[in-house]
């Protein structure tokens, strides 16, 4: 996944979809699964928020000079991209 030059590096499949299954499996009511990109640590790592209002502040991809920002972002349960 990600894999093309808009992206900072690579995804790997299998470690999306164990992500997917983390966040359906949590106790708490998550929606959404956010792909985040961190620069200091050079690689992704998601974050579940419960609803959109959740996401929609957070720093995109491209257009934020933060430490992290959004890639993507996945409905946990139909695992449609949202944004």
């Amino acid at each position: 996944m990600f894999d093309s030059r808009e992206y900072p590096k690579a995804l790997d499949e299998t470690l999306f979809e164990q992500w997917l299954q983390a966040g359906r499996e949590s106790k708490m009511s998550y929606e959404y699964m956010l792909v985040v990109w961190d620069d200091l640590d050079s690689d992704y790592h998601p974050e579940y928020v419960v609803g959109r209002k959740d996401f929609e502040s957070f720093p995109q991809w491209g257009s934020s000079s933060t430490q992290s920002t959004m890639i993507a972002v996945y409905h946990l349960y139909s695992e449609s991209r949202v944004l």
